[in-house]
């Protein structure tokens, strides 16, 4: 495991197994096979030596869900490259693409909300916090954020 940026809370801290478990919501509704194509990427995308190969990962997924029609089939592309981008600390392009994952995933909207923050775009992040802190459906992806949310909302 990588030592912690002592800067970020420990759930944003870029860490080389558990940021697999962070960002697997990105891939909810898409089929095994195309789960199995960015499993590498999404163990990857803490690290800034394979932030280029997150990167090509996220364009080979498009490129294979390019033929189909659902018009939600780049969420996961954009909530990886945003995810890349956060661990980058390019905080302006990662709200940018977590803006357009998926919009009921508590994670792209969490990570979107400190990027905006740490981006000075306040005003913008403190909407998607008390969003976030009135969150009402309960699991475990909002039991890892709750935390942080609240002590963000708080007077």
């Amino acid at each position: 495991m990588s030592d912690l940026d002592p800067t970020m809370p420990p759930l944003l801290a870029p860490q080389s197994d558990d940021t697999s478990t962070l960002v697997l919501d990105c891939l909810s509704g898409v089929s095994r096979g195309r789960r199995e194509l960015l499993s590498a990427t999404i163990v990857r995308i803490g690290t800034s030596t394979d932030a280029e190969t997150a990167r090509a990962k996220a364009d080979e997924y498009t490129a294979l869900v390019e033929p189909d029609a659902n018009p939600r089939k780049m969420e996961p592309v954009h909530q990886i490259l945003g995810m890349t981008e956060f661990y980058q600390g390019n905080y302006a392009a990662a709200a940018e693409e977590l803006a357009q994952a998926a919009p009921g995933n508590v994670y792209a909207k969490y990570y979107r909300a400190v990027a905006l923050d740490e981006s000075s775009q306040t005003e913008e992040a403190d909407a998607l916090f008390d969003e976030l802190a009135v969150w009402n459906f309960n699991g475990l992806g909002y039991a890892l954020i709750r935390a942080d949310v609240l002590e963000r909302v708080a007077p």
